[in-house]
């Protein structure tokens, strides 16, 4: 009995399952051989659109923590940072413009350029238009544009961000 209970017990991928001890009968002349398959429960690996590099953990650590500061409406909808957070694990222009936004935020507050704001920029920005000009909009795309409507008015350019809520407008 003891058998059947470690087949259920986790081993790693090369180990082999033990099979049953033999009885000295005609039914049991050749052994059974049985392979383990990978746990159910191991981590898939992220879409390549969907990784985040090292550097950008910091940002999403940083919108995570500060999202008050900068979305403006998480006193009315305190679940709203989660939300979006939740969109941007499944949306890649979604992530991408949180972590534009993050990382101008930060880097605005230590005093660095906006470097890695405008890479996440550049890497959002086509993936919006696409699906635009292929209408296919869904509320990643959404949460993205209301992200760069915050992040072209923390960068003080007003005609950008009222472009992006203008566009932010339609796509409703």
């Amino acid at each position: 009995m003891t058998y059947y209970l470690d087949l259920l017990r986790p081993q790693s991928p090369t180990s082999s399952a033990k099979t049953p001890p033999e009885e000295d009968s005609p039914q049991n002349a050749s052994p059974i051989t049985l392979r383990r398959q990978p746990p159910i429960y191991a981590t898939p690996r992220a879409p390549d659109n969907m990784q985040v590099d090292p550097i950008d953990s910091n940002y999403l650590q940083f919108f995570f923590l500060q999202a008050p500061m900068f979305l403006l409406f998480t006193q009315h909808f305190p679940s709203a940072p989660s939300a979006i957070f939740e969109l941007a694990s499944q949306h890649a222009p979604t992530l991408q413009s949180i972590l534009a936004v993050s990382a101008q935020h930060a880097d605005m507050v230590a005093g660095r350029k906006p470097t890695r704001a405008l890479i996440h920029l550049s890497k959002c920005l086509p993936q919006i238009q696409n699906a635009l000009t292929s209408v296919q909009i869904n509320e990643g795309h959404i949460a993205a544009v209301y992200c760069l409507t915050r992040l072209y008015f923390a960068r003080r350019e007003r005609i950008a961000a009222r472009n992006h809520l203008h566009g932010l407008f339609l796509m409703l």
